[in-house]
This record gives structure tokens, C-alpha cells and sequence, in this order.
């Protein structure tokens, strides 16, 4: 047998490492040599692991490659880079925002009602989805008795597809309120400031226009009226029959409708000389906006929180307003509405229930305005 140099260092090698071994009490000499089968299994099992990731591969390449990039429904799944990823976000959410406010081609169209059964079951004239005691619903439905559309839309209770809250009316309206108009085509619009103008500019052919033409000042001033019901009046009208709430809570709110009262008491002297409505002697959309919610504060503010005198003391420009309101056939028949849906919650016990009475007997808060 021919022994190289090479293969010398080697066995010395094994050797020393045997002998170092036994005198660390490590093992024995025989421990070299169960290192090199382990590391033989690893090795083994490493180049059987690699095997299977390069068979996997090429069975990957060997089959149809599929889009990198797809949405599905408001899911993003994405392998591109990240401004790719972002800008497909941005779009993904303009169309979500679109959805329910845009008129769809007739492709989408079809898509969209078979989807939602609600819009496929639309009459042939438009739906408004509303009660008798929405305020804002009466809102709408004065300028529709002004304008004599009683046939030309259908009224119904949001109840008849499963109420605010279902899946039915929140695929047509996602903040769950009312009033709703539904056109025939599908198209939703939500909002009664949105319905209002509608209905005005729809049928602007029949007939009062309830929007003043003469100048641009009186569109202003019934502008400005509509702005501050919307923006200041509105949004705490519930302190006068929702809760339950915290009593701090109520009595600020009261406090606010009566400045508010005041504000819009300023708004009708603009044009107090002309007539005894918002923009003068012809009713507008202001005074559509402004009555319902003053049937509401006449009747809770009279009854429940000790407005003895009403909530037109000081106010004469409101009260002739509301006069007029009350003496036009219109105004009446929304009068009646309201009227009549506030009585029912006074049957039901709802002031107590929510807390109004109990609140109203505390003495340390002003409430009477």
C-alpha cells in the first residue's frame, strides 16, 4: 500500500483529535468517526430537501403562469412593487366610494341588481323611503305635495326591506338613515338636501320652482337658512327625545337650539318686507328644511321642557313665518304627518322612556328658554 503525505496528516489528524477527546472525557477514540456519520446524514438530508424544492420548481415552470397582480371583491393580493400595490389601493378604493353614488353603465347595471334584489325590484317611478315622523323626510315630502308629485313617487316604510339597519337598505344607503330616494334605474340619493334638489330640478316644469330665480342674494340667504338647520340644528335635535344621555349633555343641547332659534330668527328679517316666508312671498327649499324640525321643537320644547310661552317669544319674524306655514295646504297636510307620528310617541311612553321626564325635574339646570 502506497501511503502519500497526505493521507499521513490525516491519520495524525484522527488520532490527536481521538486522543484530546479521552482526555476531556469526552469520549473515546472512536469519536471522530460518529461526527463524520452525522454530518453524513445531514448532508443527505440537505441534498434530499434541495432535491424536492428543485423538482417543485420545475414543475412550477412547466405550468401556465397566472396574473401576479389580482382584487378580489375588497381583498388586494399583490406581488408587485409597492408603489404598484399603492396605487391600485388608491383606485380600489375611489371605485368603493363610487359605488353606491354614480350612474352605472348598463352592463354594470345589470351586475349591480343581481346583486342587490331591492334596486331590481324598483317600480317604475321612483321609491322614497321615509316615515310620517322624519322630520327630514317631511322635508322632502313638502316639496313633493308643492309640487304635486304625489303620483310621480312612491312612499314607503324602510321596514317593507327590512328596516335601516338590514342589508337591503344599507346596500343602498351605507349610513343606515333616511329619507332615501330610489330611481327607477337604481341610482340611490341619500340625504334630504341631495332629494330636495332632486325633485326641484327633475320636475323643475311642474309646478312653484322653490328656488328663487330673482337674484342671486335671495338663493344666498335661503342657502344660508338650509346651512345652519343642517349644520347647527340637526345634528343635536336629539336632545329633545332621544337617550338615554347624560343630563349635561341635554341641557347644552337645549341651550343651543335656543341660540340657534335666534340665528334663524336674523336669517327671516333679511326679507321680512316682502313676504312671510325665508326668500319673501314664494316658499323655497329653506322653508321646506325649517318647518318639520319646528313642528318637532313646538311640540317637545312646548311640552316636555317649559317653553310656556313657545318658541317664538321674541321671535315675531319666525312666529308670522310660522303662521304662514301653518295656514298654507301644504304645510298643513306636513303638520298633520309629524304631528300625528309625535302624538304616537307620546302614547308609547317615549319621553320617560329615554329619560326627558326625569331629567326635566332636575331643578339645577336651566331648561326653559
Amino acid at each position: 500500500m502506497i501511503t502519500t503525505r497526505r493521507t499521513t496528516l490525516r491519520r495524525d489528524a484522527r488520532r490527536r483529535r481521538g486522543r484530546a477527546g479521552v482526555a476531556r472525557g469526552r469520549g473515546d477514540a472512536s469519536r471522530p468517526r460518529a461526527l463524520r456519520a452525522g454530518n453524513a446524514a445531514r448532508h443527505a438530508r440537505a441534498r434530499a430537501r434541495d432535491g424536492r424544492r428543485h423538482r417543485a420548481a420545475a414543475v412550477c415552470a412547466k405550468r401556465p403562469r397566472k396574473p401576479r397582480f389580482r382584487v378580489h371583491e375588497s381583498s388586494l393580493v399583490s406581488e408587485r412593487p409597492t408603489q404598484v400595490r399603492m396605487a391600485a389601493l388608491a383606485s380600489s378604493a375611489a371605485a368603493a366610494r363610487n359605488v353606491f353614488f354614480r350612474r352605472a353603465s348598463a352592463a354594470n347595471a345589470r351586475q349591480r341588481r343581481r346583486a342587490m334584489p331591492v334596486v331590481a325590484a324598483a317600480a317604475d317611478k321612483p321609491i322614497l323611503y321615509d316615515v310620517p315622523v322624519s322630520n327630514n323626510g317631511a322635508r322632502c315630502r313638502l316639496i313633493m305635495y308643492w309640487k304635486r308629485l304625489e303620483d310621480a313617487v312612491e312612499i314607503r316604510d324602510p321596514g317593507t326591506i327590512g328596516g335601516l339597519k338590514s342589508e337591503e337598505y344599507l346596500a343602498l344607503n351605507p349610513q343606515g338613515k333616511m329619507p332615501l330616494l330610489v330611481l327607477p334605474d337604481g341610482l340611490a340619493l341619500p340625504e334630504s338636501e341631495v332629494i330636495s334638489r332632486y325633485l326641484c330640478d327633475a320636475h323643475a316644469d311642474v309646478g312653484p320652482s322653490l328656488l328663487p330665480a330673482e337674484s342671486p342674494e335671495r338663493r344666498a340667504v335661503c342657502a344660508l337658512a338650509t346651512r345652519v338647520h343642517d349644520q347647527y340644528v340637526v345634528p343635536i335635535q336629539g336632545v329633545m327625545y332621544r337617550g338615554p344621555m347624560p343630563i349635561e349633555q341635554r341641557a347644552e343641547g337645549i341651550a343651543a337650539i335656543a341660540k340657534q332659534l335666534d340665528v334663524i330668527e336674523g336669517v327671516m328679517k333679511i326679507y321680512a318686507d316682502e313676504g312671510p316666508f325665508v326668500a319673501g312671498a314664494e316658499p323655497s327649499t329653506a322653508d321646506a328644511a325649517l318647518f318639520p324640525t319646528y313642528i318637532f321643537m313646538d311640540h317637545c320644547l312646548t311640552r316636555h321642557f317649559g317653553w310656556r310661552d313657545g318658541v317664538f317669544r321674541d321671535r315675531p319674524e319666525s312666529e308670522r313665518w310660522w303662521c304662514a306655514m301653518r295656514a298654507d295646504t301644504c304645510g298643513a297636510r306636513v303638520y298633520d304627518e309629524v304631528k300625528g307620528g309625535l302624538e304616537k310617541w307620546e302614547d308609547a311612553g317615549r319621553f320617560e322612556t329615554v329619560g326627558v321626564t326625569e331629567h326635566v325635574k332636575d331643578g339645577s339646570f336651566t331648561w326653559a328658554y
